[in-house]
């Protein structure tokens, strides 16, 4: 009984939640705002980046 309260103090996201992973609202949020997770990398363990990569010159 009583609330809970998340714990502020972590690194990442889920961590500081009840839920181990991320729900599809809160990735589907990431992959809207921050197509090529360039904001707070590694601060969701659920998002999966894009990988990017620059073709070499010819």
């Amino acid at each position: 009984r009583g609330v809970y309260v998340a714990n502020p103090h972590v690194y990442t996201v889920e961590d500081g939640s009840r839920y181990k992973r991320a729900d599809a609202d809160q990735l589907g949020f990431k992959r809207e705002v921050d197509p090529f997770g360039l904001l707070n990398p590694g601060k969701m363990r659920s998002f999966v980046s894009p990988r990017l990569f620059v073709s070499p010159r010819q």
